[in-house]
């Protein structure tokens, strides 16, 4: 019996009854007690439970009690403090039995330090993947904004280049201009934003090919009409012409 005691893993202690929901002096501790907690075994049959357990451990102890002498055992979690002060996290099993008349609880406690720091690491990485998703989150709301107010940017910044084009008058001119400047600026925002959308949403999509020439045909499509109506209200005349290599394509990527 000694021997089977003495060579259990886990720390072992027999105590005596609790009286108002406090447990009694230990009356038999093993080897691995004493040996974790820092104490010889004649110091430790002058303690108790209460006497080795950190303070919000002490505070369950009551519930714990209670649990116990209802179910006949009880199972929790709870912190030892050795000799020098250190916490051990421990998984406590306790256990009404009968001695020679008296009532006993014969309590183990498994030291859980590892599991413990397995589960910080784990609760780690989980908080780390969870930012990460909402930062994609926040990087593909970003790519969908830059998106959608790049094209109104080009919008404007195309309608402002067509009217100076056609006016003259100065003062419009310089407004215009600020405009633009404007635009420019919030060209840049949406730039910020892409950057901010590579960095934290989905990886930029492949590089697609564009035909060159068909999108400056599909440009010149819709600023010729104007432009040649502004020449015609000033006596001229005049033709815009692309000369371009066939199959003139260019890598780019589709959001620029």
């Amino acid at each position: 019996y000694r021997q089977l005691f003495n060579n259990i893993r886990d720390a072992v202690f027999v105590h005596c009854a609790a009286t108002e929901g406090i447990p009694g002096r230990f009356i038999e501790v093993n080897e691995v007690a004493c040996q974790r907690l820092g104490y010889t075994r004649e110091e430790l049959l002058t303690m108790g439970p209460t006497d080795i357990e950190a303070p919000e451990t002490v505070a369950a102890v009551p519930r714990m009690m209670e649990e116990l002498y209802r179910r006949g055992h009880a199972v929790w979690e709870g912190v030892h403090v050795t000799r020098d002060g250190r916490r051990i996290p421990v998984d406590i099993s306790n256990r009404l039995f009968e001695f020679r008349g008296a009532e006993m609880i014969l309590t183990t406690a498994r030291d859980i330090t590892e599991r413990k720091k397995a589960e910080a690491e784990q609760e780690m990485l989980q908080a780390q993947l969870n930012q990460a998703q909402r930062l994609e989150s926040v990087g593909r709301l970003a790519g969908g904004v830059a998106h959608d107010f790049n094209n109104l940017l080009m919008t404007i910044l195309g309608n402002v280049q067509m009217i100076s084009f056609q006016t003259q008058d100065e003062q419009l001119t310089g407004r215009l201009r600020n405009i633009e400047r404007a635009v420019h600026e919030g060209a840049r925002t949406v730039r910020r934003l892409q950057q901010f959308h590579e960095r934290n949403g989905k990886p930029r999509n492949p590089v697609a090919s564009v035909d060159v020439g068909q999108a400056l045909a599909e440009i010149a499509e819709s600023i010729c009409p104007p432009w040649q109506k502004a020449l015609q209200e000033k006596g001229c005349s005049g033709q815009l012409r692309l000369e371009l290599e066939p199959g003139c394509m260019a890598a780019m990527h589709p959001s620029d």
